[in-house]
């Protein structure tokens, strides 16, 4: 799955316009590795501000995976970019781990640490 940049995307995505596109609008900024790819379905990505002009992002992943009984273990970043498309090092840009059981939905959220971060990127890989 490709990896791109939505710069300026800070507006919620709405139901509409998920229903008429095949693509998930902000999908290009995440990234799910390896076995993940079969595991993790992505449903919904959407954009606001915070009351202080932070951007503020919810990813939205279901685990499609029927046949395992045990919950899909996965480790996730969220890295936080410029205006000019460059990184922004952050405690926040800090592995965490979440795990979802079979059919359940996965909602990961972060905050921009600070006003100058107009887009993102989400990392997944599997938790061994």
């Amino acid at each position: 799955m490709a990896v791109g940049f939505c710069t300026g995307c800070s507006h919620a995505v709405t139901r509409l316009e998920m229903e008429n596109s095949d693509v998930v609008a902000g999908s290009r900024n995440v990234l799910i590795e390896g076995p993940l790819e079969d595991q993790l379905e992505l449903r919904d990505v959407v954009y606001s501000e915070t009351p202080d002009g932070l951007l503020q992002v919810q990813v939205t992943l279901v685990n499609t995976d029927t046949l395992s009984k045990d919950p899909c273990r996965l480790r996730y970043r969220f890295t936080w970019l410029g205006e000019d498309g460059l990184t922004v090092d952050s405690i926040l840009s800090d592995w965490q781990d979440a795990s979802v059981l079979s059919g359940d939905i996965l909602y990961l959220k972060s905050v921009a640490p600070n006003a100058e971060c107009r887009d993102f990127r989400l990392s997944m890989i599997e938790d061994d």
